[in-house]
């Protein structure tokens, strides 16, 4: 990327494509910001050491080279070895075009009939360096990548493959110069994607209603390392009460008005001093009122559930509502402004825009 960002650099008509691309980096990332920025910045709140050791660690998910080319299609799971539950398998129609895409380099190479466009080149690296980052030729690199075990499964990097791959089938599109051509390739293609893979668009069996009742979940698995850090173990899930509540402590009644994900809220009646235990676990953001007053909830115990005394007898009303941080608010923001700022550039002329930046540089 540096070689290619001074290239452009010294070539002032090409800085304004520099800035695009850098611009359209900056928006993309911010994009998906609402996701990925809290990923990478709450780490810390999170027993995010699991999502690197046993099944997940990244040694046991590399993929064979031959598993590129042909895998067998199943419903399983990725396993160290070659013989995984899933297919990696890139697919025809993308092969078709990687190959086209090779040779056509080859042939400019050889001929030299047309200089090779940048693009072209660097779609082919980030191409051939995505596929060499899904197999176990590169570990050193992910054993010495901060974040990058975090992804856990190098297959991960098929997505940057794919669309890497379905950018040069449209750069390959644009070279045919009949339009009429271009169509009736474009039409082929459409069809040929339901003739290729419509057969896997179907599910390997149906889950009845009943699968996902409480009393059934138990034989799901959660992952450990996207709990909070307070949790430091996990309740079997018939020992979970309906009101999500119980009194720990002292003598007392648990009613639950109501409760969402990000809002919960109990009626309590106390016959004596009592230790309210709510199955929620702790998670910054978190906030518990008593009787319409904030408190600072205690979170101490293994299971990094919330509990709240309570000193006095009577009714009382404990609302706890989950906040987004202020790391979550802003990558909110950014998501939305770059969004706006992507669906804008979508509807203004491209010819304005380049006229604009095109004056700015002639200003400086």
């Amino acid at each position: 990327a540096l070689p290619l960002a001074t290239f452009l650099l010294l070539r002032p008509i090409q800085l304004i494509r520099l800035i695009g691309l850098i611009a359209a980096s900056v928006l993309g990332f911010l994009s998906v910001g609402f996701f990925i920025i809290p990923a990478l910045l709450q780490q810390k709140d999170i027993q995010g050491a699991f999502l690197k050791i046993g099944y997940y660690n990244f040694h046991s998910h590399f993929v064979c080279p031959l598993q590129l080319i042909w895998s067998n299609w199943g419903y399983g799971i990725s396993s160290p070895g070659c013989n995984d539950g899933f297919s990696f398998q890139l697919g025809l129609l993308h092969w078709s075009v990687l190959l086209i895409a090779i040779g056509l380099v080859v042939i400019r190479l050889i001929r030299r009939i047309r200089p090779i466009e940048p693009i072209v080149l660097w779609l082919l690296g980030v191409t051939f360096l995505g596929m060499f980052l899904t197999m176990e030729g590169s570990q050193p690199i992910w054993e010495n990548t901060p974040f990058l075990p975090f992804l856990q499964y190098p297959w991960r990097f098929l997505a940057v493959i794919i669309f890497s791959v379905s950018t040069l089938a449209g750069y390959l599109l644009k070279l045919i110069p009949s339009e009429w051509t271009k169509l009736a390739v474009t039409i082929c293609i459409i069809i040929a994607i339901p003739l290729f893979y419509g057969w896997f668009l179907h599910p390997e069996t149906y889950y009845t209603k009943g699968v996902f009742e409480k009393e059934n979940l138990s034989r799901f698995t959660p992952e450990f390392g996207y709990f909070p850090k307070f949790t430091q173990l996990l309740p079997e899930v018939k020992g979970v009460p309906k009101e999500e509540a119980s009194i720990a402590g002292g003598e007392g009644n648990v009613k639950l008005v109501s409760s969402t994900f990000i809002s919960k809220n109990w009626q309590i009646e106390a016959k004596s001093p009592v230790l309210v235990h709510l199955y929620v676990h702790y998670f910054p953001g978190w906030s518990v009122s008593v009787d319409g007053h904030s408190i600072k909830p205690d979170y101490s115990n293994d299971f990094g559930f919330i509990e709240i005394s309570i000193d006095k007898k009577g009714e009382h009303q404990i609302i706890a509502v989950y906040r987004e941080t202020m790391i979550q608010k802003y990558s909110d923001i950014g998501s939305v402004i770059s969004l706006i700022t992507l669906l804008t550039l979508v509807f203004l002329p491209t010819k304005m825009i380049n006229k604009y930046f095109k004056k700015r540089l002639q200003n400086r």
